[in-house]
């Protein structure tokens, strides 16, 4: 099934509940490439070296690689103006139960965890 957020980003549903999902899992669950999530990957962490998302929201470990999803969500639906040192200035700051919210995953913020 494939859903779209009001923000515009189609996703196939992928059930789950780790709260990490690994590229080829990304890939599916978003309808790209594997490469193309192992770039955004890339680009994920360097927002975690300038503290947009956690220190947590890319694991590693040898041969695997897994990313919180609705960081993975947040940082496609903001990437443009991320990427431009400009218009990151009015990029909103992340917030995983609004991302969770826009993606009709959770409705309530005891539920999920960033």
């Amino acid at each position: 099934m494939k859903v779209t957020t009001s923000k515009g980003i189609a996703f196939n549903t992928v059930k789950t509940k780790r709260i990490a999902m690994t590229t080829a899992e990304l890939a599916i669950a978003f309808g790209i490439s594997k490469q193309t999530v192992a770039s955004r990957i890339k680009e994920i962490e360097e927002e975690v070296s300038n503290k947009r998302y956690g220190p947590h929201s890319v694991i590693h470990d040898v041969g695997y690689v897994a990313v919180n999803p609705l960081v993975f969500a947040d940082y496609l639906t903001y990437r443009s103006r991320l990427r431009n040192k400009n218009l990151r200035k009015n990029v909103p700051d992340y917030d995983p139960f609004e991302t969770a919210r826009e993606l009709q995953l959770q409705t309530e913020p005891d539920d999920v965890s960033a």
